[in-house]
């Protein structure tokens, strides 16, 4: 950038500064102030660094695009919940179906056993998923797809 030179305007200073561009970065900042009645890319510019510099959360745009990116994150949370509540009662209602009811004499000893075996399969589960970040992102591609196997 070159060193930015100074000129009278209206009893103002206002300083120029310099700028290259590529082409694309050009053609696009011009479809984009034509697109949203900007007179120069030198406005586009300016407003771009002064809400980068001083954010103006009063502003209605920016408080509207912050609503809708909560909107989306939000969406994305109750997306993955009514997958994990179809999940789980796929599961129980499997439970229920394939598996018989203990006799009472045995509920006793089955509920030993079956904490046991939980806590083991509970610290193989999380081991697994140590290094898989996009766990549940497969699950929601899975169920939103429709492909069983990814």
């Amino acid at each position: 950038m070159k060193t930015p030179k100074t000129k009278k305007s209206g009893g103002k200073r206002k300083r120029f500064l310099s700028l290259r561009l590529p082409e694309e970065l050009e053609s696009a900042l011009d479809l984009y102030c034509s697109g949203h009645n900007i007179k120069s890319k030198s406005d586009l510019v300016r407003e771009a660094v002064m809400y980068y510099v001083e954010p103006d959360v009063k502003d209605e745009t920016l408080r509207l695009i912050g609503i809708k990116d909560m909107q989306i994150k939000l969406q994305k949370v109750i997306d993955g919940q009514q997958v994990i509540f179809k999940f789980l009662f796929t599961l129980y209602k499997n439970i229920l179906a394939y598996l018989p009811e203990i006799p009472e004499q045995l509920k006793q000893e089955a509920a030993l056993s079956a904490g046991k075996r939980f806590d083991s399969f509970y610290a193989a589960f999380q081991r697994n998923l140590e290094n898989d970040v996009s766990f549940f992102e497969s699950i929601l591609h899975k169920y939103y797809s429709g492909d069983e196997n990814g």
